[in-house]
């Protein structure tokens, strides 16, 4: 014996079928704006800038002793970014930016070293850090100042 499935017709014609499909439709599109603009918000939320510490701190932990820094912003040349990219491996392009702010560091009587705030980018976003040098140019200390991060 062989079982007729009914086809069950919708008549959209029928003004009521028609508006509960279209109300239908539009709960659907609206819950799919809503569930990405609290994708987004979360996403916001979750990174987040950190700063750790104000660059005349670190400046004050590399050189305890120094009285005075002389501020400058410098904009390296094609030449220079072009000799940094061959000793030191790096591309300004990607990473780095050719504007730093140096800082020439004094005490009462004589220079004590430099100091060079730069900006790189990092996985999540810029990483704000200083480099303390020596007057023989040698690497004191380094000390992040800011990034950011996406925590989860």
């Amino acid at each position: 014996m062989k079982r007729w499935k009914r086809e069950r017709k919708t008549d959209l014609s029928h003004p009521s079928r028609l508006v509960s499909r279209m109300t239908c439709v539009r709960i659907i599109i609206m819950a799919c704006i809503v569930s990405v603009i609290f994708v987004l918000s979360a996403y916001n939320k979750m990174t987040w800038a950190v700063e750790l510490v104000k660059t005349e701190s670190a400046l004050m932990t590399i050189f305890p002793s120094a009285t005075r820094f002389d501020k400058k912003e410098i904009v390296l040349t094609e030449d220079q970014a072009r000799l940094i990219q061959e000793v030191a491996g790096i591309s300004f392009e990607k990473t780095h930016s050719r504007s730093l702010t140096v800082f020439k560091v004094v005490t009462t009587d004589k220079v004590l070293g430099f100091a060079f705030e730069d900006v790189v980018i990092g996985k999540w976003g810029p990483i704000r850090y200083l480099v303390g040098l020596d007057t023989a140019g040698v690497i004191i200390q380094v000390i992040v100042l800011e990034y950011k991060e996406i925590r989860g």
